[in-house]
C-alpha cells in the first residue's frame, strides 16, 4: 500500500504562522491547544489550502506575539520602515530570525551593552 504525499500549502500566511512556531520554539500542538481548536483544523490550513485560520488570525498573532499585520501581509504594523534606520531593519531581521532562547540572550546583550562603559564596548571592534 502506497503512502500519499500531501503538498504543502503555498499560503503566505499559513507559512509565516509555521514559521513563526519554528523559529519560537513552539510547536503546531501548542498553537491548536492554546487556540481551543482540533489539530484536523490546522493540518486543512497546511495542506488543503483551507482560509479558516483568518476567523483566528487575532488569537494566532497574540499567541505568536506578532502582529496581525505580520501574519496577513509580512509587514509589522508596529515598525513602520520608512522612519526607521537600515541599521535598525536589519536589527529586526536579525532577531526574526532567532528561536526564542536566542531573543532572550540578544536582549540580555543589548541591555549589557547599554550600561557598558566606553572602555568594555573597546573590546568589540565593531569598525567595519
Amino acid at each position: 500500500m502506497r503512502k500519499m504525499v500531501r503538498e504543502l500549502t503555498k499560503d503566505p500566511v499559513v507559512l509565516r504562522i509555521m514559521d513563526q512556531l519554528k523559529l519560537q520554539g513552539k510547536t503546531e500542538k501548542e498553537l491548536v491547544t492554546g487556540l481551543g481548536m482540533s489539530n484536523t483544523a490546522f493540518s486543512s490550513w497546511k495542506f488543503e489550502n483551507v482560509k479558516s485560520y483568518r476567523k483566528k488570525i487575532t488569537e494566532i498573532a497574540k499567541f505568536l506575539g506578532v502582529s496581525e499585520g505580520y501574519l496577513l501581509y509580512g509587514v509589522d504594523d508596529y515598525i513602520n520602515q520608512e522612519t526607521m534606520s537600515g541599521l535598525e531593519v536589519e536589527l529586526v531581521k536579525l532577531f526574526r530570525s532567532m528561536g526564542n532562547e536566542e531573543r532572550k540572550c540578544y536582549l540580555k546583550i543589548g541591555q549589557l551593552l547599554i550600561k557598558s562603559t566606553k572602555y568594555d564596548r573597546m573590546l568589540f571592534d565593531v569598525s567595519e
